[in-house]
């Protein structure tokens, strides 16, 4: 039994055949291999027209795809080990290797019609004699399209495992690639289609105890390099290649070594800092040391931005090409190789290598090697846009966190290919341009949801609890770009709520002018006393004093069946800034702390002397959407208000800009009125007969699954701005998917009142928390950084008041000292300086030399 990591931050786990298929038939796998296909295609179309800073930038896109696939190890599992950070786990360190036998050969730059070829000559019934003569388990087309794995069982008598590699290339007439000699060697997955051949009988279960018995302490002493001497290798020598040392091994092999220097792949995935890892991407190929730029801008003027103009001084350089490096780091995906060369073309970088020899190779290695954030440093991303870098992206993100472009072409296509699967989708889609889909998808599914206002299910969190489809959603483009698409989702979509509120109007607006002319007519004044109608309004504007709000959410009450539930309120503006202006006056104030409330239908208490108010407790219970600019974000989420958990609970989802195109010149409308008609339906139907529990449990687990990798990832990087932005996506990937979810299986819930949640019912919902957890990091990334450093600075900063006292006075020390000493340094009573000593004796800082007499041993403390 082979492993496999489910992202290049996690523990590795065994495999076998029903994961095996789970991971290669997923979704999300064909999605992101279909990304690297679409963007190798575009690079190299980019790459004929002249065009190289566009190949490098789908290259570095395809690149960003492929790692985050999960990934096989065939060749080993693991045995439990620590990370240097303390998590306990089967991490991916060459240290840790147990070898399973099995050998995994890369054939590299396979054309389209030799894959075919191949493809064909695989299939063939005759093939698999050959293929069990060669010990040959499984081959598959790798993620990039272009190349091809082999995985084989080992020989021991033909040495290792790149031994062994070598030996079935000269067989089949293939070339090796030398960077899969490691145990620890990741192989990224590929889809069920790209499987050429498999043999399941064996692949699931193999085990070579002899060939792990005579190599596996070999690689976990680090030795992967051949341990026999081919041919070939002298050849390359002498070619003028890298020169070949033999040494003898332990068990009697030779060993052959490159005096070229060789990176382990030894990586402990718990404190790796890039998803990079062991897999070769096209962002580890050499590079031009002259040129190098990003973006177009120089790495030179980017550096010269960071150094502000500045040369560092003659004392200064080394550790300022550190701080460099592990800046610079962040544009070049962690490639040391590549933070190398950009260090050597810097003038101040090449006059120490010309003094003292100075390692520059080393000095990028470590600070390859620090801990690699989610985000750009704040000092980088200054440089950056003062070097004139351009920014990622389309619009503009509110509190800039995210670090590359929102891909919202590719959300839309890939909704577009989900529409014909869920009922009414496709309508709701209708006339919004395929990067603005992610948007039409959330406003639909939260007036739809509120639709669905009968309907509950149970989640994780709390599971005893009653949970309802709740949503904030705000949509964020520029002006005129084209939000009105909302308006016409919500006119359609609330007609039910529209049509029962203007009954339920008319009767108030009806008592309110009876009422009117009781007060100013005595004829009037003499008929029955009038009584308020006891109606429900559940659509409300921001002009909605708050005892109408309050007590219009505690009457809009229905039953099912015996259970009593509350129906949400909805709100829907189409300019977000109207509602902002509002919160600081007037009737619609103080609503701040419900718009909080909302997202988990939380209790609220309203206690006033106004005689017409409502006293007492509510819970909350109210949907809203609202349209803006970014402008108008900024002035409702703020770095200042980022405490209260408003971003967190909101949808935040970006609206693509024009693009300087015109609308298209039309005399007549064009409306779609089949489209229209479709969701008014859809509406109604789901308002009169959407009732009772959602069996969303797999959905459930799905989004726990989900939070827990990236929760891993973020407590490897002890990153708490991701972890908090994680922990409320799931909600949403529910909320989004479950009324398409509901209408794609309506005719079964009509039958039998539940419906089983299928693979496709799950790649919507994936979907949705993927683009709600980007959307997250890019509009409020940085709130959150921000948010925690700022802790952690007043922490330190009440940390370093206490520790320069203590400091000033350990200092005030003589370096022979007694009790009496500490006493007149800390300004303490001889009980404390007692406690002062002990502790800093416990610490190391000083040692006892005689009775009631002690020595510095460090000089600060």
């Amino acid at each position: 039994m082979f492993s496999y990591q489910q992202n290049f931050f996690s523990e590795t786990r065994p495999v076998d055949a029903k994961q095996f298929w789970a991971l290669v038939c997923a979704p999300k796998t064909r999605e992101l291999i279909d990304t690297v296909h679409r963007c190798k295609h575009e690079a190299a179309q980019q790459q004929a027209a002249g065009n190289d800073d566009g190949a490098k930038e789908q290259e570095r896109q395809a690149n960003d795809a492929k790692k985050r696939l999960p990934a096989f190890i065939f060749q080993a599992t693991f045995d439990v080990t620590r990370s240097k950070k303390g998590f306990e786990g089967r991490w991916r360190k060459q240290a840790a290797t147990r070898l399973t036998g099995l050998v995994v050969m890369d054939v590299d730059h396979v054309g389209s019609e030799e894959l075919r070829v191949k493809s064909e000559e695989f299939a063939a019934a005759e093939f698999r004699q050959r293929a069990a003569e060669l010990g040959i388990l499984l081959i598959y087309i790798t993620p990039s399209g272009m190349g091809l794995k082999i995985v084989f069982k080992a020989d021991a008598a033909k040495g290792n495992l790149i031994d062994n590699q070598h030996a079935m290339a000269k067989v089949l007439g293939v070339e090796v690639d030398e960077s899969c000699k490691d145990a620890s060697r990741m192989s990224f997955i590929c889809t069920k289609e790209d499987i050429l051949f498999i043999n399941e009988e064996e692949l699931f279960t193999y085990e070579n105890k002899d060939f792990a018995e005579k190599f596996e302490s070999l690689y976990r002493g680090g030795n992967s390099q051949p341990t026999l001497q081919f041919a070939d290798a002298d050849a390359d020598a002498a070619d003028g290649g890298p020169a070949v040392a033999v040494r003898q091994a332990g068990d009697g092999h030779k060993v052959v070594r490159q005096d070229a220097a060789e990176t382990d792949s030894g990586v402990d995935a718990a404190d790796a800092d890039s998803g990079v890892g062991n897999a070769s991407t096209p962002g580890q190929q050499d590079a031009p040391t002259d040129g190098l730029t990003y973006r177009g801008v120089s790495y030179t003027k980017i550096i010269d931005a960071w150094l502000g103009g500045k040369q560092p001084g003659q004392g200064d350089r080394h550790r300022m090409s550190f701080l460099v490096g592990k800046d610079i780091r962040y544009i070049c995906e962690n490639d040391a190789k590549q933070v190398e060369k950009i260090l050597r073309s810097l003038p101040w970088v090449d006059e120490i290598v010309k003094e003292r020899n100075e390692n520059v190779a080393q000095t990028a290695k470590e600070a390859c090697a620090e801990e690699f954030k989610s985000y750009l440093p704040k000092k980088l991303r200054e440089a950056m846009r003062k070097a004139g870098v351009p920014e990622d992206g389309q619009g503009t993100a509110a509190g800039d966190g995210g670090q590359t472009e929102l891909p919202l072409t590719e959300w839309g296509e890939r909704i577009g290919e989900m529409a014909d699967s869920f009922p009414c989708m496709r309508s709701c889609l209708h006339g919004v341009p395929v990067s603005g889909r992610a948007a039409a998808l959330f406003v639909s599914a939260a007036f739809l949801g509120t639709d669905m206002s009968r309907c509950w299910y149970h989640f994780y969190h709390r599971p005893e609890e009653v949970r309802r489809l709740n949503y904030c959603v705000y949509i964020i483009g520029d002006p005129a770009s084209g939000k009105s698409f909302a308006t016409r989702l919500y006119k359609l979509l609330a007609a039910p709520l529209i049509a029962a509120d203007k009954v339920s109007n008319e009767a108030i607006n009806r008592y309110k002018r009876e009422r009117n002319e009781r007060s100013t007519s005595s004829k009037e004044q003499k008929k029955e006393a009038l009584k308020k109608p006891e109606v429900i309004v559940r659509v409300h504007g921001t002009r909605t004093a708050n005892g109408v709000f309050i007590e219009d959410m505690n009457r809009a009450v229905d039953h099912v069946g015996q259970e009593e539930i509350h129906l949400h309120l909805l709100t829907f503006d189409a300019e977000l800034d109207a509602s902002t202006a509002a919160s600081t006056g007037g009737q619609w104030i103080d609503k701040s702390t419900m718009e909080l409330k909302a997202f988990h239908n939380e209790e609220d208490n309203q206690q006033y002397m106004n005689a017409d108010s409502v006293s007492g407790p509510f819970n909350v219970y109210w949907n809203y959407v609202y349209t803006g600019t970014p402008l108008s974000l900024k002035r409702k989420v703020t770095e200042q208000n980022f405490g209260s958990g408003l971003s967190t609970r909101l949808a935040c989802i970006p609206f693509p800009q024009s693009q300087f195109q015109m609308m298209e010149l039309r005399r007549t409308s064009r409306v779609d009125h089949e489209a229209d008609e479709e969701m008014k339906t859809w509406a109604y139907r789901l308002d009169g007969d959407a009732r009772g529990e959602l069996p969303l449990w797999p959905l459930v687990e799905l989004c726990h699954q989900w939070a827990s990798d990236r929760m891993a990832i973020a407590a490897v990087n002890q990153d708490r701005a991701d972890e908090l932005l994680i922990k409320r996506v799931p909600y949403y990937g529910i909320a989004v998917s479950a009324p398409f979810i509901m209408m794609r299986h309506w005719e079964e819930w009509k039958k039998t009142g539940t419906f089983e949640v299928d693979d496709n019912d799950k790649a919507l919902c994936e979907l949705v928390l993927d683009m709600q957890y980007r959307c997250q990091r890019w509009f409020f990334g940085r709130y959150a950084e921000n948010y925690f450093d700022n802790m952690m600075n007043e922490s330190l900063q009440r940390g370093c008041r206490h520790n320069n006292r203590m400091q000033q006075a350990y200092m005030m020390l003589p370096e022979t000292f007694t009790i009496e000493d500490i006493e007149k340094a800390f300004g303490v009573k001889n009980d404390n300086a007692k406690k002062i000593c002990q502790r800093l004796e416990k610490e190391g800082h000083l040692e006892r030399v005689r009775r009631g007499e002690y020595k510095k041993i460090s000089k600060t403390i």
